[in-house]
């Protein structure tokens, strides 16, 4: 029992030291002089912006919706081309025209292999030769009819599609006015009579983007200002802010709001009177980003206790801002453990070879450029029945590295081919041509050799000319069309030509089109070689 009772006291004596000091620490805030300043206050208001006027352009005339040069979401200038379509006049004759050729061309097909120059064969071919000349003559005829922007906006709906056969005053293209856009604001008769005596007013959209605005409308606690858009700075939905002074305040401490408590007498803050923390009263003005301005209760030098939640009134403090408190002696055995712990440092682990090499590679240029050549084969069946399916193209290309390991690429590609008409032999030209853009990355360096996977977007254009027998153009057909091209390959480097850089590559290009409700599959396989001057 004697020796419990020892144990104890010797606890006791041992832990009533380490209480006691740590009842009398400091405890340590961060802290401010306080200075007295001038206080703005300000009037914040915040909307949304729409568009002030809005249209729906119509078709002036029954006809066929040719194609459209718009998509939702463009930006369109005035008297900006939107679709094109084709009278119905047009558009019946060339449809009878189509009719009678079909006709005809039945006929004629029949009759091939039979005993030619019979005068029944004779008059078929005839025939079917006057409803191919109507039937080109009815396709080149006639331009389709420009539907054009009535004001410069922003394309919001499309209510008709290519191909559409429609009437007239048919709504086609949905379109609002991006010039000029609005604001509507609600707030009190007294902050609307403030605004009402600012000039010039300024609504900032995104902190950067300031638009001048006027006052387009106000009616009891709502206020629609107008601001000036005719840049095209600012987009529909994009939220603006007006900011007007309300107030001005001279000789008020401007402290964070953390700064400020309150309990059930009011409002407070802490200062640090004598290394303890007193508690003073204070009356508050304004809050604004984050800064309460103190109208009284606080006078200048005074040392403001930033964190009031860290400490009590009358408690001590460390009056050195950020400090953090020593460890106490209870934790001394385990400073040794903490030094040695300060003092470690993360060492990086090295790079792997390759990585270093690519690293080094990558960052000697800025680009590499040069010619490119590559065979190409085309899927589509209607498309080998005239021309090769297996094709040289000829280009350039730019590699740009961003990173270690990844380079973008553009490509710029075309070839032609001719043919000719099955029955009447007329001459057929056919040009392509091939655009990518896309990122690579390269797996490794292997000393000559860098293989590399890529993906991209492919855009194609194309043309198909018909030329009669003395080389006047009979009918022009072309397009565009979008796809996406993956591939694979690796680049050359050789030691004694620093600056050159070869490329052997295979791509697979997927890109499929239709033209007048017939499809197109232009997709194909290609592999080709590249030589790159390093820049």
């Amino acid at each position: 029992m004697k020796r419990i009772m020892l144990l104890v006291v010797a606890l006791g004596l041992f832990f009533c030291p380490a209480l006691q000091a740590a009842k009398t620490a400091p405890i340590y805030v961060e802290t401010k002089k306080v200075q007295l300043e001038k206080f703005i206050e300000h009037l914040i208001l915040k909307a949304t912006a729409s568009a002030e006027r809005e249209t729906m352009v119509k078709a002036p005339m029954a006809g066929k919706v040719i194609s459209l040069a718009v998509k939702v979401g463009d930006r369109v200038k005035s008297n900006q081309t939107l679709a094109f379509l084709q009278d119905k006049a047009s558009q019946e004759a060339l449809a009878l025209a189509e009719s009678d050729y079909a006709a005809a061309k039945k006929a004629y097909d029949k009759g091939v292999g039979k005993k030619k120059n019979t005068k029944a064969w004779r008059e078929t071919k005839r025939a079917y030769e006057k409803a191919l000349t109507v039937y080109e003559e009815k396709q080149n005829a006639g331009r389709p009819l420009e539907i054009k922007a009535p004001f410069a906006g922003e394309v919001t709906d499309l209510t008709v599609a290519a191909g559409d056969s429609i009437a007239a005053d048919r709504e086609m293209v949905k379109m609002i006015d991006i010039s000029s856009l609005v604001l509507s604001f609600t707030a009190s008769y007294e902050d609307i009579d403030l605004v009402k005596t600012v000039s010039p007013l300024k609504v900032s959209f995104d902190e950067e983007k300031v638009l001048a605005a006027t006052i387009a409308a106000q009616s009891g606690t709502s206020l629609v200002l107008r601001v000036d858009n005719s840049m095209g700075t600012v987009t529909v939905g994009s939220v603006g802010t007006l900011k007007v002074v309300k107030k001005e305040y001279t000789d008020v401490a401007v402290v964070p709001k953390g700064a400020v408590a309150r309990d059930e007498k009011g409002a407070y803050v802490l200062v640090a009177r004598k290394n303890k923390a007193k508690k003073l009263y204070v009356t508050t003005g304004p809050t604004e980003e984050g800064v309460t301005a103190l109208t009284s209760g606080l006078l200048s030098d005074e040392i403001l206790i930033l964190q009031p939640e860290k400490v009590l009134p009358g408690q001590k403090i460390a009056l050195t801002p950020g400090s953090e408190p020593a460890a106490p002696a209870v934790e001394a055995k385990k400073a040794p453990e903490a030094v040695k712990e300060k003092k470690e440092v993360k060492v990086q682990a090295p790079r792997e070879e390759g990585e270093e090499k690519a690293s080094s590679l990558s960052g000697k240029n800025l680009f590499s450029i040069g010619p490119v050549i590559s065979s190409v084969s085309v899927k589509d069946e209607n498309f080998k029945t005239f021309y090769s399916s297996s094709k040289m193209v000829f280009g350039g290309e730019i590699n740009v590295p961003i990173m270690d390991r990844f380079v973008i690429f553009g490509s710029v590609k075309s070839y032609k081919d001719t043919a000719e008409t099955t029955y009447y032999k007329l001459p057929l030209e056919f040009k392509m041509a091939y655009n990518t853009v896309g990122l690579r990355y390269i797996f490794t360096d292997l000393g000559y050799l860098r293989p590399y996977v890529g993906a991209g977007l492919e855009y194609i254009s194309y043309k198909e000319t018909k030329k009669s027998l003395t080389g006047e153009t009979l009918n022009k057909t072309s397009d565009n069309a979008m796809g996406f091209s993956v591939g694979a390959g690796t680049y050359l480097r050789l030691e004694s030509l620093p600056f050159v850089e070869g490329n052997l590559f295979f791509n697979y290009n997927s890109v499929k089109d239709t033209i007048d409700e017939t499809d197109f599959d232009l997709s194909g396989v290609e592999f080709g070689l590249g030589i790159m001057i390093r820049i």
